[in-house]
């Protein structure tokens, strides 16, 4: 699930891992671990909505679009993040 919506992202902005690894900065063998099935941390989460614009409920739950062009603050960001790390919480998903 996530491991594969990594791929898709990797994709869609023709990265590699290395490529992806600079432009979040998260060690690529950070990033293969995720791509190989562990889940991803917060950290790598908000790294990636940050800093390429990816909707975190498409990343988390796969709805959505794969990136947001509503966010447009570090606030916004924050916000997004904490409600579904709320979210996930109340689930019993974390």
């Amino acid at each position: 699930m996530y491991s594969e919506r990594i791929k898709e992202l990797r994709n869609a902005l023709d990265l590699s891992r290395p490529k992806l690894s600079k432009k979040i900065d998260i060690p690529e063998r950070t990033i293969a671990s995720y791509e190989d099935g562990r889940i991803p941390s917060l950290e790598f989460l908000a790294q990636l909505c940050e800093v390429l614009n990816v909707n975190p409920t498409w990343f988390l739950f796969g709805r959505g679009t794969m990136f947001n062009s509503d966010i447009q603050s570090d606030d916004k960001l924050t916000f997004k993040v904490e409600q579904i790390v709320k979210d996930m919480k109340k689930r019993g998903v974390i």
